[in-house]
């Protein structure tokens, strides 16, 4: 007997923003299997190599200055100085405050399975805060930049083989002061692969 998880779970830490961040990511192929007297071979790869993965700097997406990979292949989102060298025309140190922003194509979850679509799933902001500062949206469906508090989960669309979807970022520094941080984790969940393309 199988008993195949019905969703993949990401894990996208997301630390200060003025400051810089790191996050956890990881993947699961199924969550149990009994299967006796046969040999099971799990490979665990870094999220730039998984059948799921994350698209981050120097992937060609618009703004992909803000998210990188770090060197155990976790996902980092920095809106401050430390950003890519393009961040901000390269000289500035962060967002500034009482202002709005759209950060379109930060990052972007990517089937890289050869064989495989994927069904959609959900990027959950919910644990970042102050909530009302940050927000998260498929392309094509920018928030409403007064109301972040209603846009802290996005859908992503279904996922064929070698195609991904952007995310993008929305911040909101109209109640925040210089020194403030946003911070926290956002989860990307995915459904289970729908069938052989």
């Amino acid at each position: 007997t199988t008993t195949m998880a019905k969703r993949r779970k990401f894990l996208a830490g997301l630390g200060a923003l003025a400051s810089g961040s790191a996050a956890a990511l990881g993947t699961g192929a199924f969550s149990q299997a009994t299967a006796s007297g046969r040999s099971v071979t799990v490979e665990v790869v870094g999220d730039e190599s998984g059948y799921l993965g994350l698209l981050a700097e120097e992937s060609g997406l618009e703004n992909d200055q803000y998210a990188s990979l770090d060197g155990d292949g976790q996902i980092e989102l920095d809106f401050d100085e430390t950003a890519g060298s393009s961040g901000f025309a390269g000289a500035g140190g962060g967002v500034g405050g009482d202002s709005q922003y759209f950060f379109d194509s930060v990052f972007a979850v990517a089937n890289l399975a050869e064989e495989y679509t994927y069904n959609g799933g959900e990027v959950d902001a919910s644990n970042v805060t102050p909530q009302d500062a940050f927000g998260v949206y498929s392309i094509g469906g920018r928030p409403d930049i007064d109301d972040l508090e209603n846009a802290n989960v996005a859908g992503v669309g279904g996922i064929n083989p070698g195609q991904y979807n952007d995310v993008g970022i929305a911040i909101n520094t109209e109640n925040l002061t210089e020194g403030d941080q946003i911070s926290g984790t956002i989860t990307i969940s995915m459904d289970d692969r729908a069938s052989q393309s």
